[in-house]
């Protein structure tokens, strides 16, 4: 989440188009990392037969999520512009990662949950994985183009 709060910062402060690509692929490795996490922490820290459910639970508040900051983030833009909107992401975004590495406690390690034969290698030959990537990667780009067709995206904004 720090990763991201870096390209946030730098979105906020950038001054060409270069930068602000940088910048947002900067945030999508952050919130990608945190996606990644809570993916992990959700196989420790709950039996396996809840673990559909939880993920489901988890990525159903994301989409929640998404699509209820449109109105909060357009009155901010609106007050204070989108180089101050930024600001407030970077510092809600390492407010957050701070809480998370304070608070969440470390899983107790049992042998049940430690898998030391899955590897990369293992999950990209698996046909399984095949059949459902195609889907979950469109199903996740729908959404996303869905999001980016928002209407504070879609209002006139300053220029850089």
């Amino acid at each position: 989440m720090v990763i991201a709060a870096g390209g946030a910062t730098l979105f906020g402060t950038a001054s060409g188009f270069a930068e602000l690509l940088v910048a947002r692929a900067t945030i999508g490795l952050g919130v990608a990392g945190a996606l990644m996490a809570g993916l992990k922490a959700i196989v420790v820290w709950f039996p396996k037969e809840r673990v559909a459910l939880v993920n489901g639970y988890m990525i159903m508040l994301g989409s929640l999520g998404t699509a209820t900051a449109t109105a909060p983030a357009e009155w901010l833009l609106d007050w204070i512009g989108w180089r101050g909107l930024f600001e407030v992401l970077t510092f809600a975004t390492v407010a957050t990662a701070g809480l998370i590495y304070f608070i969440v406690p470390e899983p107790a390690v049992s042998s049940a949950s430690a898998r030391q034969g899955l590897t990369l290698r293992a999950i990209y030959s698996d046909l399984r994985f095949w059949r459902i990537a195609p889907l979950s990667a469109t199903r996740l780009s729908l959404a996303s183009g869905a999001s980016a067709q928002s209407p504070l995206t879609m209002r006139p904004s300053s220029p850089i």
